[in-house]
């Protein structure tokens, strides 16, 4: 048979009734999960009656179920588990990205409506929205929600500190202390070069895999790559070539300093951004 009527109700409930459109061979038996969960959360007791019905069943004594339950109340809890956006390297380079978190729901519950939020800050500029949640969360189920509006802020990459917080509360989730996180983020300046050597090109920039380094009219010997906070990451001899390939995608995306140092002894430093 296929196309077998399935339902429950509890206790004075609507009844929930669905169907169950696959085969079952003769003398076979299935296990069947309702796309609707249980919505008896604040009851004490739960009378449950479960049923099934087909065209061709000829014998219906024994098509239904009841049982009597106790239920504790079912705690309804959805959790942000992750920020996925914004990318720094995205502020930097375009002043704007999308809000993009990913979310868990916790608990059987079926979350339907609520509110979602984020405020983000720089040294000279302030964002923040406010929506309301047009998509549920069905229970136990993992999403990733995005924002309908864009962050832009500015953002100065030479030094700049950003701060943000993303909030995400569905109507029923009874714990919220893990429905909003915090992210920060510095951008730590350093020197200028020593010699802003205008003739040493680096394309493309931003960067994703392969990075070109040529210099027309100078030898590089040496190439250095520092983090934004001045650690240093990579060091290559070059020995005079006037052209090099680095290869950048084992590096996390953000930003970069290059530093070069010529056979003449003098030296320059270039910023790069890693997608």
């Amino acid at each position: 048979v296929q196309n077998v009527a399935v339902g429950y109700r509890v206790n004075n409930q609507a009844v929930v009734s669905e169907t169950y459109s696959g085969n079952i061979a003769a003398g076979d038996s299935v296990l069947y999960k309702f796309n609707q969960g249980l919505s008896g959360a604040s009851l004490s007791n739960a009378y449950i009656k479960g049923f099934t019905a087909h065209i061709a069943d000829a014998d219906n004594t024994n098509d239904t179920l009841a049982i009597t339950l106790p239920l504790v109340p079912v705690a309804c809890d959805a959790e942000i588990a992750a920020i996925i956006k914004p990318e720094i390297v995205n502020l930097i380079s375009n002043q704007t990205d999308k809000v993009e978190v990913e979310v868990n729901n916790l608990s059987i519950c079926n979350f339907t409506g609520g509110t979602a939020s984020y405020y983000f800050t720089s040294l000279n500029d302030t964002a923040s929205w406010s929506e309301t949640l047009s998509t549920g969360l069905p229970d136990s189920a993992t999403s990733i929600f995005t924002f309908s509006q864009d962050l832009t802020l500015n953002v100065n990459a030479s030094a700049d500190t950003i701060k943000g917080y993303i909030a995400i509360h569905y109507s029923s989730d009874t714990d919220s202390s893990n429905d909003s996180v915090f992210m920060m983020s510095s951008i730590v300046s350093i020197n200028e070069p020593v010699e802003k050597d205008t003739e040493v090109e680096l394309l493309p920039n931003p960067v994703e895999d392969l990075l070109s380094i040529s210099s027309q009219q100078k030898l590089m010997q040496h190439l250095r790559i520092y983090s934004m906070s001045g650690e240093l990451l990579l060091e290559k001899q070059l020995s005079g070539k006037t052209s090099y390939e680095l290869k950048m995608s084992s590096f996390n995306s953000g930003l970069y300093h290059i530093e070069i140092l010529f056979d003449n002894g003098k030296k320059t430093v270039r910023k790069i951004i890693k997608y």
